[in-house]
């Protein structure tokens, strides 16, 4: 038996029906694996690199230039988008958006996708099938807004209006209005912050507040301190500028608790509570390289799941600072630099996607009690 603290971890771990295990893996990814979304029931998985069906489960990835979508029944690939003439670049931002707010429902559900080169597509669910196309259905994916943006950094939807918010690399933020039946948008504001890369972005308080995380003097190396900016996103009022007291590589926020956990590039992922600007506390993890690596809430904000430049997983109870759970993705030169978490009826799913090496993503489960409420971290 392995009787470092790892090992021991991971043996309580195995040991207990409240740990994740390793279902399958995914291969087909020719880059490094950038960012994922799930759709609202849990079925699709979009990933991309540098929906919910009656029948099918799915997943999307993307950096090849390339979205991917799985089928999380069967792990299949059902459907690769891409751009016939390369122009898309890196896959930075996707996001399922379902208008109706109905899992079940096919007719309403879009895949958005932002990318490195400021291109922006809507793709909506045919009626006929369990993919999704374009079918001249996106929104400006050459037009005005692709040319103002020069590289998409970070997404975020407000169903409650209708709203729709980008941050780019070079400091610029926008909300739109976004056209249910069309997928057009209609700008509402723009800033542009100087000298500040906004890293993040998130609509709060019912859609009424928009959340920017940014990092100061363009690059993230430069500062120790990170900008956290409230807007009215209506209006574009500022209502507040705090510094918190770490750098940022990546930002959570959970939807459940208003608690925000950051890369803090050091020694691993600092905890915030909605109304401070220290940390909680860090959970500590390894780290030799400096890469960015993703930390995301789960199960309605109870744990954070973390990346790591050593092939590995980690998964911290956000009340006790504790590490629950080490999952082994690779090896330990292969970096892991995006993570994601969604809860459905019947198990909390975890996938985890390598950024160099085979570029595989690793799916993972936790059976839900029948008898614990269903919950959205």
């Amino acid at each position: 038996m392995d009787v470092s603290l790892e090992g021991i971890v991971n043996w309580f771990s195995a040991s207990s029906s409240e740990s994740y295990h390793f279902v399958t893996s995914l291969h087909g990814h020719d880059g490094p694996i950038n960012t994922f979304a799930f759709n609202l029931g849990g079925s699709l998985l979009a990933s991309g690199d540098v929906m919910y069906n009656a029948v099918a489960y799915l997943t999307y990835t993307g950096d090849d230039e390339t979205v991917h979508i799985w089928d999380l029944k069967t792990f299949r690939a059902l459907q690769i988008l891409s751009d016939r003439h390369s122009r898309w670049g890196q896959i930075t931002v996707l996001k399922f958006i379902s208008f109706d707010g109905n899992p079940n429902s096919m007719s309403n559900e879009w895949l958005f996708i932002g990318t490195g080169r400021g291109h922006f597509m809507a793709y909506r669910r045919t009626r006929r099938s369990a993919s999704h196309t374009n079918n001249a259905l996106y929104a400006n994916p050459e037009g005005s807004f692709s040319r103002s943006f020069t590289n998409l950094e970070s997404f975020s939807y407000d169903s409650h209006f209708g709203r729709i918010a980008f941050t780019s690399h070079y400091g610029r933020i926008k909300v739109y209005h976004l056209e249910k039946e069309s997928a057009n948008l209609v700008e509402l504001w723009h800033h542009e912050l100087i000298e500040t890369i906004p890293r993040a972005v998130f609509f709060t308080d019912r859609g009424d507040s928009l959340l920017v995380y940014a990092m100061e003097n363009g690059t993230m190396f430069d500062s120790n301190s990170t900008h956290r900016l409230g807007y009215d996103s209506e209006t574009s009022a500022e209502k507040y500028v705090k510094s918190l007291k770490t750098a940022i590589g990546n930002v959570d926020v959970c939807s459940s608790t208003g608690h925000v956990v950051v890369d803090n590039m050091f020694n691993g992922f600092d905890l915030y509570s909605p109304d401070r600007t220290s940390p909680i506390h860090t959970f500590e993890v390894e780290s030799t390289t400096g890469f960015v690596k993703a930390a995301v809430f789960g199960e309605g904000g109870r744990i954070v799941g973390t990346g790591s430049d050593h092939g590995k997983v980690y998964l911290f109870d956000t009340s006790r600072k504790l590490c629950l759970q080490v999952l082994r993705h690779g090896h330990r030169n292969q970096n892991i630099q995006t993570v994601a978490t969604k809860t459905t009826k019947t198990a909390h799913l975890l996938v985890s996607g390598a950024s160099s090496e085979k570029f595989d993503i690793v799916v993972w489960k936790k059976v839900q009690s029948p008898l614990v409420s269903n919950r959205r971290g």
